[in-house]
């Protein structure tokens, strides 16, 4: 048998293994967007490491239009195995019900950066290791959180934004379109997405990764899934009407295969940039 082969499966079960055995329990925290116009009251969980040494990294985890599902408690359960908190936000309940009445992901941003700050200040986290990883509208919010102007905008340009940035299927023709000759990106950026996404990612988002080698000051990866779909990686296979996609019908479908390698890569590069 090739070493390399089986260099390669036995780390692999390795992983699997370490993943499965490990349980989480969280915290609720409660907290106030920073729109002062219009203030919003939501919340989130937080689930810390088991064994806490001094502050730990943490990573802001935004769900989809659906709310909080399988794809957002995957990584509740398995970042803290590395030593990595995850505080999973719920920024659904109270604010919106479908897709028909979800508010444009701008309208999240001062979420996020409060989300950002709670962390900074809770005496577990490390300020300066804090991401946020998305999930479709939580993946859009993800990468133009990512924008400078955005962060200034928030907390200032006295503040350090998200250390990293992970974006699962993120709507990239909406990103780009939020893109400008004076955008910069400063923080590392991983971009998942499928190449039969409802939502246009198979045609936007290798345009994209063109348009942010010009403006990034920091690594940025996009990786494509061939006939992936929309929710790859979850386990819903549905149809429904959104008017952000593509003919105002999307297709959500998930694949086992496409959400173990973009799980196991999302993890290798959160703990690369926040370890």
């Amino acid at each position: 048998m090739n070493i390399k082969f089986l260099t390669n499966l036995l780390r692999s079960i390795f992983f699997i293994l370490f993943l499965s055995s490990y349980s989480y329990s969280g915290e609720i925290i409660k907290f106030v967007s920073l729109d002062k116009d219009k203030p919003q009251n939501i919340s989130g969980e937080l689930f810390l490491p088991q064994e806490i040494k001094g502050r730990v990294p943490a990573m802001v985890v935004v769900h989809g239009t659906g709310g909080i599902d399988d794809r957002t408690k995957y990584f509740a359960e398995n970042l803290p195995k590395f030593g990595i908190a995850v505080f999973i936000v719920d920024f659904k309940s109270g604010i919106f019900s479908s897709p028909s009445d979800r508010p444009p992901v701008d309208t999240f941003l001062p979420m996020s950066f409060a989300a950002l700050n709670i962390l900074r200040n809770n005496p577990n986290i490390d300020p300066k290791k804090i991401g946020i990883m998305g999930f479709s509208l939580g993946g859009a919010l993800t990468t133009i959180s990512s924008l400078q102007e955005n962060k200034n905008k928030w907390i200032g340009k006295d503040k350090e934004g998200f250390k990293v940035h992970v974006a699962y299927y993120p709507v990239c023709r909406y990103f780009l379109s939020k893109l400008e000759s004076s955008s910069q990106i400063k923080s590392p950026m991983k971009v998942y997405w499928g190449t039969k996404d409802s939502y246009g990612d198979g045609e936007h988002c290798p345009k994209l990764k063109d348009r942010l080698t010009t403006i990034s000051k920091s690594e940025v990866e996009l990786e494509s899934f061939e006939d992936g779909y929309h929710g790859f990686d979850g386990t819903v296979n549905v149809s429904f009407n959104d008017p952000a996609a593509i003919g105002g019908r999307a297709t959500v479908m998930g694949n086992n295969v496409f959400a173990e390698k973009a799980r196991k890569s999302s993890i290798d590069f959160i703990i690369k940039h926040l370890k």
